[in-house]
Parts: C-alpha cells; structure tokens; sequence
C-alpha cells in the first residue's frame, strides 16, 4: 500500500500534482492537504483542510509513505519566522520525521544557484547554493533546500526529491 500527501493542493501545481499522482495505480491513497478549498477534487482524492504552519502535521501525514511539499506562502510575511516558506518547510520536516515518512519531494527553485556569469554550463545539481542575497525567494529556497539537506543527515535511510523549475 502507497499513501501519498501532496501540499498546497488547490494551487495550480498542486492540483495538476493530484491528477498525476491520482492515475498512478500503485498509488493507494491519495491526500490533498491546503488551508484553501481545493476546486473539485477528484474522487479518490481525501481532502485535509490545514494550515501548515499551525496544523499538528505529524497527524496529517500519519501514515504517508511520500509527503509532496508544494504550499508556499507566495506573499513574504512581516516577518522572517512565522509564516515564511523556511519556517512551513520546517514544520513538515518536523511533522513528517515525527510521522515516519520514509520519502519527501520539495519544491524549490533553480534560482538557488544565482545568476552568475562563472556558473558551469551545463549547471548539475553538483555546483554550489549560490542564491542572489538581494532576491529574498531564491535565499529562502537555499535555506530550504538545506532544511532538506539536515532531514537526510538526520533520519539515516530516508529519501529526498528537489524539484527545482
């Protein structure tokens, strides 16, 4: 048996992730998590109304055998804790070790490498975090990206998918 959370499911990614993974026959349970109504779920999709920065994630993903993480708050807080992308990329990694998820994917970006004129080319996953300091979006996915980093360092046998469009 196969359970898979996908976050930020009403979002346009998130809902086109629900399809994908919907039709994936060894998929046997599908949960769709958002604090927004999620437009015309498919039928075999359960729906968890959450906000990922207060929700007990540990219960919502109970039981998940792969946790898709796609929420993002698009709109910077007032703040750089509570409410950032950092700190909801936190508390899944928290939640999802303390549910036992043996596999996370997260969204990031390729802007965590920085436009840089002495970048490689081609760029491979090889080459260093080297995010604008002045783009706040691409230091956040950099920051991210390491919270993954620690994730795997921390739960020895444990897997990690970057998607970085």
């Amino acid at each position: 048996m196969s359970t898979v959370v996908v976050t930020g499911a009403a979002g346009e990614l998130g809902s086109r992730m629900l399809a994908l993974v919907a039709d994936d026959p060894s998929v046997d349970r599908l949960v769709a998590v958002d604090h927004r109504e999620i437009a015309a779920p498919l039928p075999r999709v359960e729906v968890v109304c959450a906000d990922l920065n207060t929700a007990d994630l540990a219960a919502v993903f109970a039981g998940a055998d792969v946790v898709v993480h796609l929420a993002s708050n698009t709109v910077p807080p007032a703040d750089d804790t509570t409410g950032s992308d950092v700190h909801m990329a936190r508390r899944v990694r928290v939640g999802a070790a303390a549910a036992g998820v043996p596999h996370v994917v997260v969204r990031s970006s390729a802007t965590v490498y920085g436009a840089r004129a002495n970048n490689p080319v081609p760029l491979t996953e090889d080459a260093p975090l080297r995010p604008e300091q002045r783009f706040g979006w691409a230091t956040e996915r950099a920051d991210i990206e390491r919270l993954v980093g620690e994730w795997l360092v921390d739960r020895a046998g444990s897997t990690a998918t970057l998607l970085r469009p």
